[in-house]
């Protein structure tokens, strides 16, 4: 993968969750974090809701040539994705068995989609 091919995946990325952001708070959520970051992990959207924190994958494939772009959040990701939330909980001093919570999918499947909007995904 080249530098330039790697810069346009990130702003390809960023473009992405900068509408699955917007698509989200028209949907009433507030978002409360964007990009965080921890060893070992990312978090691309991080909304409330009410009480309860949900916490977003962004996806985009340019094609459903090779599967939709939700396909792509594997059981090892959505790990990373639950310790990342844990550890985002804990900074912030909330306790991850007391505080209501959830994991959510937008994927965008193409150029121009309709975001997908899985909530509880898993």
């Amino acid at each position: 993968m080249t530098l330039f091919t790697k810069l346009t995946t990130r702003v390809k990325g960023a473009i992405y969750e900068k509408k699955a952001a917007n698509f989200i708070s028209t949907q009433g959520l507030s978002v409360i974090e964007q990009n965080w970051h921890v060893k070992g992990g990312e978090l691309d959207l991080i909304a409330k809701q009410g009480n309860k924190l949900i916490f977003i994958e962004v996806k985009y494939r340019k094609s459903k040539q090779y599967g939709n772009a939700a396909s792509t959040v594997t059981p090892s990701k959505q790990q990373k994705i639950k310790r990342a939330a844990i550890l985002y909980m804990q900074s912030i001093g909330l306790n991850s068995q007391l505080t209501s919570y959830r994991f959510d999918i937008i994927s965008f499947d193409g150029d121009n989609s309709a975001p997908n909007w899985i909530q509880n995904a898993f």
